[in-house]
């Protein structure tokens, strides 16, 4: 494996466990996924700026629904900008959402054995 394989498959491993702490709900693991300066963009328009920003966040979230899926289809890595382009589809339930299934993007850099930059964007599931 070279260098930038590697360094592929380390975003993509933080990816995976950033994600299976919304299907799990374990806030340890999504702390230990995350830089103290995190920036997260979510795909609705929120965003956190500070871990601890990003805890109340899914706290209050998850306390309100529940990640149903979360399936990674594809992941690019750009190696002269150090970030990882993972597309997804996403199931949730959460009160007042009429459409629980939707696809995305993420766009995510790392740090150390940390995410330090998680933006988001969303496109709708059903094509036309």
């Amino acid at each position: 494996m070279n260098a930038t394989e590697a360094m592929k498959e380390k975003h993509l491993e933080l990816l995976e466990r950033y994600i299976r702490s919304w299907l799990t709900r374990d806030i340890v693991m999504f702390l230990g996924t995350l830089g103290e300066n995190i920036d997260i963009r979510e795909c609705y328009g929120a965003s956190y700026s500070s871990r601890s920003e990003a805890e109340k966040w899914f706290r209050v979230w998850n306390e309100r629904g529940k990640v149903t899926s979360w399936v990674i289809n594809d992941s690019y890595f750009d190696s002269d900008r150090g970030v990882l382009i993972a597309t997804w589809e996403f199931c949730h339930e959460y009160p007042g959402v009429d459409v629980p299934r939707f696809d995305g993007v993420t766009l995510l850099s790392v740090e150390g054995e940390r995410i330090v930059t998680l933006h988001e964007y969303e496109t709708k599931h059903e094509r036309y």
